[in-house]
């Protein structure tokens, strides 16, 4: 394997990473932190769809059929209806279900924050486009140096095509 070939893979194979880091960010879990603050997000956001006022105007009704905070779920095709209690129990018991939730977190091994994820997006694409650049200059060196060289299939056509200064100049 000659050097230019050899330079042609390992900016390849730089290529892959950047792709594979970018590639794996957006399936990233959440730090700690962050998700003790989506779970107090979640908690104040339910608590905020109770409505006690109509809860408590219940019991100045002059006829009260039933208990107002009874839950009932009822037979539909054989299926039980889904009673959805989370407003009322964020409500009532919000700082305990956030301290349970963050207490249950699992830990997470060094994980950037969400605030930095598009900055580090960012970098990593620029690294991309600046190792498509290398490996464009790179097949050029090969070829006019009579190597047979295979561009990859997904090759920027932009790149592929633009004249030899142009490259150089972005580079």
């Amino acid at each position: 394997m000659t050097s230019k070939a050899r330079s042609l893979e390992a900016i390849r194979k730089r290529l892959e990473a950047a792709r594979a880091e970018l590639d794996a960010l957006a399936d990233l879990p959440l730090s700690a932190a962050d998700a003790r603050e989506r779970i107090a997000e979640w908690v104040d956001a339910q608590a905020a769809q109770f409505a006690p006022e109509r809860t408590a105007a219940m019991f100045q009704s002059p006829r009260m059929d039933s208990l107002p905070l009874r839950i009932s779920a009822y037979r539909e095709n054989d299926v039980l209806s889904r009673v959805d209690t989370a407003p009322l129990l964020c409500w009532l018991a919000g700082d305990a279900i956030k301290a349970k939730l963050a207490d249950a977190l699992p830990e997470v091994a060094d994980v950037p924050a969400l605030a930095d994820r598009p900055g580090i997006a960012e970098r990593l694409r620029e690294e991309i486009r600046a190792l498509e650049i290398a490996e464009e200059i790179a097949v050029r060196r090969a070829e006019a140096a009579g190597e047979s060289v295979t561009r990859r299939a997904e090759a920027d056509p932009a790149l592929v095509l633009a004249p030899g200064a142009q490259l150089a100049e972005a580079a």
